[in-house]
C-alpha cells in the first residue's frame, strides 16, 4: 500500500510503504519485529522491535538504507518494492547496523549484478564484537544468533559526502561506535541512527550503552540539520521542520529528566530500588511525541545508575550481610511489630555496634516505604560505622582536640560523629560550590532541580560573571535545566550580572536576605529570579 506525504500517520506497527513528500524516497515501516507471520508474535526477545528500511530512487537504480534484521521481513519488503520500481534494482546498499547484516543480503537475491556495499569504518569491528558476545552466550543462540559480515566495497568515517547514481548523499558520524546519520540534502530528509525512536521506553538502552551525555549530543546533532522529514529506524517518520524540532526537544528533555533526577537522588544517598519508588514520570509535555510503553522510569533509573556506579543494586546490606540464622531470628521477632519497633531496634543495634543488623533493618524500612527519612539516617550511620571497620577504608588522620587539661591531645573518637562523613550540610555545600569552576557550578545546579517546585515553570535566564567576563545562557523547562551552547536570538527573561562568589552565595541561600534587584537588569525580573532560585535544592 502506497501513501504520500504523511502528516499525522496512524500509530505503528502497521506495515506500510510510505513515499516521503513525492521525493522518490520510500520508507518500509513496521517490518522486522512483532507479527512477522500471520498473527504470530515473534518469540525472539532480542529482535522484537519493528523496523524501517529506506529506498532512495536514483537515475538507473535504487539505494538501500538499513536492510532489516529478519530475513522473512526482508523478503516481504524486497518482493513488494520490486513491484513499485521494477526497472530500478538495488545498486547500492548502506549497512546501518550489525544485526542487519544477514537480512540485508536477502535484498540482493535475484539481482543480475551485486550491489556496492557501504559501511562505517567500525563495521567489521562491531561485527566481531557482536559475534564474540553471541559465542559467549552460546545457550541463547536462537535469540542472539551470530551474524556474517557483508563484504564492503567502501567504508567511511567523519563527514563523508558522495553522489551515488545521481543522488547527493552525506554520511555523518554520530561520534559513538558505528552510529551515523544519512543526510539527503536535496530532499531535506534525515535518516537517523538506531538511537532515535518514538518510544521513550527504549531510551534506557542508549543511556546505558552510550551514556546520557553522548545520547544528548546525538540528538543535538540531529537538530542541527535543516530537515523537513526525520526517518528513525523504528516506527513512523516525523514530518515538518517544526514537528521535528519539537520531537527532538522532547526526546532530549525526556532523557535528561531521567538522568538529572536520578543523579539528584544518588547524591542524596539513594540507590536504584529506592529511586524507582521516589522518581515520578516526566511531565506530560515530554510524552507528546513519545509513545511510552512503560510509564514508570524503572529502566531509565537503573541504566543511569549503572552507567555511573556499575551493577550494584545499591543495597549495602547485600554486601555486608549477617549470618542467615541470626537474620532469620531477628526477622521472626519483628514480623508482628510496627515501624516504631523497627526504628527502635535499629537504634539499639547501633548502640550495641551491631551495625550490619541496623543496616538490614533500615533497608527493610526503605523497602516498605515506612519512616523513610529516619531509615535513611539510620542507614547512613550504619554505613559510616561499617566503612570505618573495613580494612578497605583508610583510617582518617588523627584529629587534634584542645582540652582544659592538655593544650593539645589526641581525641580517639573525634571522627565518630554522625556528621563526620555527611557532606549535605550548608557549610559542606558552600565549600563545594566555592571549589567548583563555573562550568561545574552549573552542572551541579542542573542536577539539583526540584521537579515539584518547577513542574509548570518554563523560563530562560543568563548569568554574566563580571570577574570572568563570560555569560552563560540557560533554559529551565518543567524540571530540566539546559545550558545553551550559543547566545539565544531572543533576550533572556532574567539577566543576572554578578561575581562568581556572590552568585554562589545567592544560589545557596535561594536569595533569602539578598538584594536581588542589584544583580538583575530590571527590577521587574526579581520575581522570576526568585522562582528560579527556589527551583534548586542543593541541600
Amino acid at each position: 500500500m502506497l501513501f504520500c506525504s504523511p502528516v499525522k500517520p496512524p500509530p505503528p506497527p502497521a506495515k506500510k510503504l510510505l513515499c516521503l513528500r513525492d521525493s522518490k524516497v520510500y520508507v518500509a515501516v513496521g517490518y522486522g519485529g512483532y507479527g512477522n507471520a500471520e498473527g504470530e508474535v515473534d518469540k525472539d526477545i532480542v529482535f522484537c522491535q519493528e523496523e524501517n528500511c529506506v529506498f532512495v530512487e536514483g537515475e538507473t537504480g535504487t539505494i538501500l538504507l538499513n536492510g532489516l534484521t529478519r530475513k522473512s521481513a526482508a523478503a516481504d519488503v524486497r518482493d513488494g518494492f520490486r513491484q513499485v520500481l521494477p526497472a530500478k534494482p538495488i545498486k547500492t546498499a548502506v549497512t546501518m547496523g550489525v544485526v542487519q547484516s544477514d537480512a540485508t543480503k536477502v535484498f540482493f537475491d535475484g539481482l543480475d549484478e551485486a550491489p556496492e556495499v557501504l559501511a562505517h569504518e567500525h563495521y567489521d569491528y562491531e561485527v566481531a564484537a557482536f559475534n564474540e558476545s553471541a559465542t559467549k552466550m552460546h545457550k541463547l543462540t536462537e535469540r542472539m544468533p551470530r551474524v556474517e559480515a557483508i563484504p564492503t566495497t567502501e567504508t567511511f568515517s567523519g563527514h563523508h559526502s558522495a553522489t551515488i547514481d545521481g543522488v547527493d548523499i552525506e554520511f555523518v558520524s554520530a561520534g559513538v561506535h558505528d552510529q551515523f546519520f544519512v543526510w539527503l540534502p536535496k530532499h531535506k530528509i534525515l535518516v537517523a541512527p538506531d538511537l532515535f525512536d518514538r518510544d521513550y521506553s527504549r531510551t534506557h538502552y542508549f543511556q546505558a550503552k552510550y551514556h546520557t551525555a553522548e545520547a544528548i549530543k546525538m540528538i543535538e546533532q540531529a537538530a542541527s540539520f535543516p530537515a523537513e522529514t526525520l526517518v528513525p529506524l523504528h516506527k513512523y517518520p516525523v514530518a515538518g521542520s517544526a514537528s521535528i524540532q519539537e520531537y527532538l526537544s522532547s526526546y532530549k528533555d525526556a532523557i535528561k529528566f531521567s538522568h538529572d533526577q536520578t543523579i539528584q537522588f544518588m547524591n542524596q544517598g539513594y540507590y536504584p530500588d529506592d529511586i524507582v519508588g521516589l522518581l515520578k514520570s516526566p511531565p506530560p509535555h515530554l510524552k507528546r511525541f513519545l509513545a511510552t510503553v512503560n510509564d514508570s522510569l524503572d529502566w531509565r533509573v537503573r541504566s543511569v545508575f549503572n552507567s555511573y556506579l556499575g551493577w550494584f543494586s545499591g543495597k549495602a546490606s547485600e554486601l555486608h550481610s549477617m549470618d542467615p540464622a541470626d537474620e532469620a531470628d531477628g526477622v521472626m521477632r519483628l514480623v508482628r511489630q510496627d515501624s516504631n519497633t523497627i526504628v527502635k531496634e535499629a537504634r539499639q543495634a547501633l548502640d550495641k555496634h551491631d551495625d550490619a543488623w541496623a543496616l538490614k533493618l533500615s533497608q527493610y524500612l526503605l523497602d516498605a516505604g515506612r519512616r523513610v527519612k529516619e531509615a535513611m539516617a539510620l542507614k547512613k550511620t550504619a554505613m559510616r560505622k561499617i566503612r570505618k571497620k573495613s580494612v578497605a577504608m583508610p583510617q582518617p588522620p588523627p584529629v587534634l582536640k584542645k582540652s582544659p587539661e592538655k593544650p593539645e591531645t589526641m581525641h580517639e573518637n573525634a571522627v565518630d560523629s554522625d556528621d563526620a562523613f555527611d557532606d549535605s550540610d550548608p557549610a559542606a555545600m558552600e565549600r563545594r560550590l566555592a571549589d567548583a569552576s563555573n562550568e561545574e557550578l552549573f552542572a551541579i545546579l542542573g542536577l539539583s532541580v526540584d521537579v515539584d517546585k518547577c513542574a509548570d515553570l518554563v523560563t530562560s535566564f543568563s548569568v554574566e560573571f563580571t570577574d570572568e567576563e563570560k555569560t552563560y545562557y540557560f533554559e529551565l523547562r518543567t524540571g530540566v535545566l539546559e545550558r545553551l551552547s550559543r547566545t539565544p536570538t531572543e533576550p533572556s527573561r532574567v539577566a543576572v550580572k554578578t561575581t562568581g562568589p556572590e552568585w554562589r552565595r545567592i544560589v545557596l541561600s535561594k536569595g533569602v536576605g539578598e538584594n536581588l534587584a542589584a544583580i538583575v537588569a530590571d527590577e521587574s525580573q526579581v520575581g522570576d529570579l526568585t522562582a528560579i532560585l527556589d527551583s534548586f535544592d542543593l541541600l
